[in-house]
């Protein structure tokens, strides 16, 4: 009779066990389901970088040669080149940007123009770097 309270005890506390098993592994599934949908737990990869523009008005030039890797400063996309951070600024019709990634390799035509009219995203005004801008494409 005594062995078979133990063993009703036993299974007892196996069910308890394997009941608050299951209730971590949901706790964590919820988690990690709301952590992908509100985009905040992934770091600053979770979300696109912002992209200085400009909106295009005639004929522009492109006698510079911005070469250099990709690279994403406080939410901004930058272009280091050698050694140095500087800020592209693509037309509003440019769709490059949009898909490159932190250590990208790219190489832009365009110039050095410090007083251009460009919106300008409060994260990368904040670096205070040269301004590059970007040929418009074709």
């Amino acid at each position: 009779m005594v062995e078979a309270g133990r063993a009703r005890g036993a299974h007892r506390r196996a069910r308890l066990t394997e009941s608050s098993m299951r209730a971590a592994v949901a706790t964590i599934i919820v988690a990690v389901l709301a952590c992908g949908l509100l985009a905040g737990c992934g770091g600053s990869d979770a979300e696109a970088p912002t992209v200085a523009r400009y909106e295009p008005s005639g004929e522009g030039g492109d006698a510079a040669l911005l070469g250099g890797v990709v690279r994403i400063e406080h939410g901004c996309l930058v272009i280091e080149s050698d050694g140095a951070l500087h800020l592209p600024i693509f037309a509003t019709t440019d769709v490059r940007p949009d898909g490159w990634e932190d250590g990208d390799a790219v190489e832009l035509g365009g110039g050095f123009a410090p007083g251009v009219d460009a919106t300008v995203p409060d994260a990368c005004a904040g670096l205070g770097l040269d301004r590059f801008v970007v040929a418009a494409p074709e």
